[in-house]
């Protein structure tokens, strides 16, 4: 093919790295495209707007993107880009379409978009730099603007890619579950008054006495440190120790108190170190687990807002859906949280979460397309899902996709999105692979049904045994989910295609992940039977099919390698070593979750 001439490429207002990038992403991508018919100049301008939006104007033979800030601009540049022929599916994929190509195709791209949320991001957890870069470079051509590299490990990240962010106006978050970090464990000998109190008895472990002033003093200073290492990050999350149930202080002045309070005096005081190191910069205050339950009076500093995080809820419907009562609780807590944080929230969803569905390969469109409308109308106008890098890439691509576009504008048609992700990932297969998903689609909604269960939820590693005959309704539904899932094998095609065997990879091993659920769901109502004639015995036989389907999947799991697990090479299959362990001590009259 000869090299296309390109047209001309201007910009009405001063120099910015995020127009320099755009004009630069202009080149790279033009060069590998057919000549367009009669443009003669590409013109970026920014006419500024309360929200990120932008148009196209078309005059004889020039076009123009007008962005409402500079990303803006970049985010016409990825449309006109698309409109071309180009795809960007997932992160670190992108494919010309030559089918698609039209040369006056850039005559078609007029009109005016606009973001549905402010904020529309991903927190993304790995240790790899190739996989976060990845990610960064995917997001503004899926109109992402926020990311939060989670967790202290990550600072390095967020250094090594603050530049990158900055090109393409992307804002930084950083933080996680570590809070109680920012108290020494090497102070405990010295001031043991310091830390919490469990059973009468001061602990160095989980989290510590907000009761004494001191503690506060130490933690807030420490929050200082740590931002201080981040000069561009704005947005700060500091959560407490990742346990279920909390790890509180039970010490005569906070034992009355609880855990949301306890948080929130750490995060108060956090709050006011950081409003005057860094005037503009917010805190969050995690609504999660044990603190979703929060009293009237918590009374948050101005710089502080709610991070909605409804782990256990069910996904088998939208977060908004009156019909699922545990659902309506978890709507109920938003509801609660935008009238304490005056409107001050942030939602952060699992979509991509390969911890929460035990590596299944989940697919929920129907879900995301309706939450996202339902957190809009709620207030929210910051949202976020956590992402793992690349086998989130592999295990829920759907997920992202639609929760990206969706996030952009809550009125895309969710048939219309599915659509365009088998179309731009799969081409001439895509027919195929259109009808394989909605069959995963129906298996996901199946095994996640969890809105019989009520608060005993926790996760797909460990359903709850009651009430027993809701969990024998959903050990039913996770039958028919296996079955789904062969069906969605079936459809797949058979080809020499990179991306479709990778999938039908991901589908024979949740086929037999669910296998392994149901065992194991079947096991936990014998154990729980005190009354079934030789319950051990049958206990015993579910669990050991369990055990040895689980032994199965962490050997292929293991064997599939990097290409698909990434930096959770050795994270993946372990999911698979906990549950079977937990069996195995249920087997022996030990059952102790150790996550």
């Amino acid at each position: 093919m000869a090299v296309p001439k390109l047209p001309t490429l201007s910009f009405r207002g001063q120099d910015h790295p995020v127009i320099d990038f755009a004009f630069a992403e202009l080149r790279n991508f033009l060069s590998r495209t057919p000549t367009l018919h009669n443009l003669k100049t590409i013109q970026l301008a920014v006419e500024p707007g309360p929200r990120d939006a932008f148009e196209f104007r078309i005059e004889a033979s020039s076009l123009h993107i007008i962005g409402a800030n500079e990303r803006s601009c970049l985010y016409g540049v990825y449309a006109l880009l698309e409109g071309l022929g180009w795809r960007f599916p997932v992160p670190g994929e992108e494919r010309f379409e030559q089918t698609s190509f039209r040369a006056a195709a850039w005559r078609h791209v007029e009109g005016k978009t606009e973001a549905s949320f402010a904020f529309r991001g991903l927190t993304v957890l790995t240790d790899s730099p190739a996989e976060v870069e990845a990610v960064i470079d995917w997001m503004p051509r899926q109109r992402l603007n926020s990311i939060c590299l989670s967790h202290s490990s990550d600072i390095k990240h967020a250094k090594q890619f603050a530049e990158e962010l900055k090109r393409r106006g992307i804002r930084l978050e950083a933080g996680g579950h570590i809070l109680d970090e920012f108290l020494p464990l090497d102070l405990f000998a010295e001031k043991p008054d310091l830390f919490r109190v469990k059973d009468g008895q001061r602990r160095e472990d989980g989290n510590y006495c907000t009761s004494n002033p001191e503690t506060l003093k130490i933690v807030a200073e420490n929050a200082v440190k740590f931002i201080r290492e981040l000069p561009t990050a704005e947005v700060f999350h500091f959560w407490a120790e990742d346990v279920e149930g909390g790890s509180w202080c039970e010490c005569d002045a906070c034992k009355e108190v609880s855990p949301s309070e306890q948080l929130m005096r750490a995060v108060n005081a956090v709050a006011d170190a950081v409003a005057q190191e860094r005037p503009g910069a917010t805190v969050d205050f995690i609504l999660y687990h044990d603190t979703l339950e929060f009293p009237d009076n918590l009374q948050p500093r101005p710089n502080v807002f709610a991070f909605y995080c409804p782990r256990e809820r069910c996904y088998a419907h939208g977060i908004g859906d009156n019909s699922c009562a545990h659902n309506a609780w978890y709507a109920s807590r938003l509801a609660a949280a935008r009238k304490d944080f005056q409107g001050r929230i942030s939602v952060f969803e699992y979509y991509c979460d390969f911890i929460l569905w035990r590596c299944l390969g989940i697919a929920i469109p129907s879900t995301i397309h309706a939450d996202l409308p339902w957190y809009k109308s709620m207030g929210v106008d910051d949202i976020q899902s956590l992402h793992f890098g690349q086998i989130s890439n592999w295990a829920y691509p759907l997920n992202a996709f639609v929760f990206a576009r969706a996030s952009w504008d809550v009125n895309l048609k969710r048939d219309a999105l599915v659509t365009q992700f088998c179309h731009a990932r799969h081409g001439v297969h895509s027919r195929a692979t259109l009808q394989a998903y909605w069959s995963i689609e129906q298996a996901s909604l199946h095994a996640l049904t969890y809105d019989g269960y009520g608060k005993s939820a926790y996760d797909v590693r460990d359903t709850p045994a009651e009430p027993a005959e809701f969990a024998q309704k959903h050990i039913a539904l996770v039958d028919q989910a296996v079955i789904q899932i062969e069906t969605a094998l079936s459809k797949m095609p058979e080809v020499e295609h990179k991306t479709i065997r990778s999938e039908r990879l991901l589908l024979e091993l949740t086929r037999d992940n669910l296998r392994a659920l149901s065992h194991q769901m079947r096991g936990l109502q014998f154990e729980n039977n005190s009354a079934e004639t030789n319950r051990e015995e049958k206990m015993k036989a579910e669990y050991d099919s369990a055990i040895a389907l689980l032994n199965d999947l962490q050997k292929r799991m293991t064997e599939a390698g990097t290409e698909h697990t990434g930096a959770w090479a050795e994270g993946a299959p372990n999911q698979f070593r906990m549950i079977a362990e937990l069996l195995q001590g249920a087997t022996e009259g030990k059952r102790e979750r150790t996550w």
